[in-house]
């Protein structure tokens, strides 16, 4: 045997594995290019990534001011026209995705996100902007509902429904992390072009319309009536019929919005002048909801696991206390301290998301999934409305640290208050696994 022959032996190995991870690529690349219920769920995972990648998130303000002239009261205005347009868009675009299909809804909300962000970024005017702003909402409330209706649908096809909570519980973390690395790179390449933010982030979401159009739309459920297609009326009809009939439906989805509202609005709009009040300085206020986003992150990974060992309703009963907890600290402790404990506001809601959609998605027929998903938006954008205001009335007349504390107590009063209702409605054993798939 030559020296080149004996050598030879020696690639063999590296040549082995560097096949094994070959045929692992291809593997997968099959996976995500074929066109299967089994394959809807990585596509949705890579079309979540892109979609959630906006560079822009963390200069969006400091652009309308520094590049385009608007004051603050400007800014405000443009963030209002977002949230009025979501509120009244959403039911209408929920079904959309009924009637004429989950696929074609996550379509539309692409299109129309990419058009918007464009706008948004290239726009030279007060009117434009208000626009673009506008069919970033719309766009937004295409795909709210209609595509964790797919991801659900898909799962169902396939057998696998009872793991959603997880598959749920993972986009979340998907998308907390996509958000979280494009709010570092966005300042980056905001300081050299805010405008590339917008047009790069457009560019992103162009990609991730690749994956939406190689989905697989599922079968429609029929009416129920009719045993046809569900016609756009006749989804209105059955949602809120399925709402009156369902006092477990009607709990649940007053629940899961009652408890994150007013945490997100204090990240969101009341923690900057908190933290500027109690002497944080404007350079960590960054910081604080960066860690804000990792507690949310723990929350979602770590669904699965209190799910199994606590069960979803002893889960559902510890959850206020944890909020309450959470409002507590930031209320009477006015340190940093007070604002890291505060965080676990947003891990109860991480962990609470999930478990009380997979309720949410059990409880709904399956021809209205996608509207019935909007009407769980509706509601808590109407509570965020409402309870804003009385926050800042109550903040600006009592101060924040005492607002805190109310409306800490208000929502740990206003979550047992439900759940004994909700306990009454069903019983505690609906909520063991094998009550709930029966």
């Amino acid at each position: 045997m030559t020296y080149a022959s004996h050598s030879s032996i020696y690639w063999v190995p590296f040549i082995l594995s560097v096949d094994g991870v070959f045929q692992v690529i291809i593997g997968i690349m099959k996976r995500i290019f074929e066109r299967s219920y089994q394959g809807n769920i990585p596509k949705y995972f890579i079309y979540q990534a892109l979609y959630q990648f906006m560079l822009f998130l963390p200069v969006w303000v400091i652009f309308l001011q520094q590049e385009r002239g608007l004051t603050l009261t400007q800014v405000t205005f443009v963030d209002v026209a977002f949230w009025l347009t979501t509120a009244l868009a959403e039911l209408p675009t929920g079904m959309v995705a009924d009637t004429f299909g989950r696929k074609a809804s996550v379509t539309i909300s692409v299109l129309m996100n990419t058009g918007a962000v464009l706008l948004f970024g290239l726009a030279q005017n007060f009117g434009l902007l208000l626009v673009a702003n506008s069919l970033w909402a719309i766009a937004i409330t295409f795909e709210s509902g209609a595509g964790l209706a797919l991801v659900y649908d898909s799962l169902k096809q396939v057998g696998r429904e009872e793991e959603y909570t997880k598959v749920r519980a993972r986009l979340s973390v998907t998308a907390l992390i996509s958000t979280a690395v494009s709010t570092i790179l966005g300042g980056v390449v905001g300081d050299w072009n805010m405008e590339a933010t917008f047009v790069i982030t457009a560019i992103l979401m162009v990609v991730s319309l690749f994956f939406v159009l190689t989905l697989k739309e599922p079968p429609y459920e029929p009416d129920p009536d009719t045993g046809e297609r569900i016609k756009y009326a006749r989804a209105v009809g059955l949602t809120f019929e399925a709402l009156k009939q369902s006092p477990n439906l009607r709990m649940v989805m007053l629940y899961r919005n009652l408890l994150p509202v007013g945490g997100a609005l204090v990240a969101v709009t009341f923690f900057q002048p908190h933290a500027v009040n109690i002497g944080i300085s404007v350079k960590w206020i960054g910081v604080f909801l960066f860690s804000f986003r990792m507690f949310r992150l723990a929350g979602a990974a770590a669904v699965g696991k209190i799910e199994e060992r606590m069960g979803t309703w002893r889960w559902l009963w510890m959850a206020p206390a944890i909020v309450l907890a959470g409002f507590v600290a930031l209320g009477l402790v006015e340190t940093w301290v007070g604002l890291l404990v505060f965080g676990l506001v947003g891990f109860s809601s991480a962990v609470t998301g999930p478990i009380t959609e997979t309720i949410v998605m059990k409880a709904t027929p399956g021809a209205v999934r996608a509207t019935v998903l909007s009407v769980d938006m509706l509601i808590f954008y109407l509570l965020q409305s409402g309870i804003e205001i009385g926050m800042g009335v109550m903040g600006q007349t009592y101060g924040l640290p005492q607002m805190f504390l109310a409306i800490g107590v208000g929502t740990w009063i206003a979550l047992t208050v439900v759940l004994a209702r909700w306990r009454k409605v069903r019983g505690a054993e609906a909520f063991m696994p094998e009550a709930e798939t029966a």
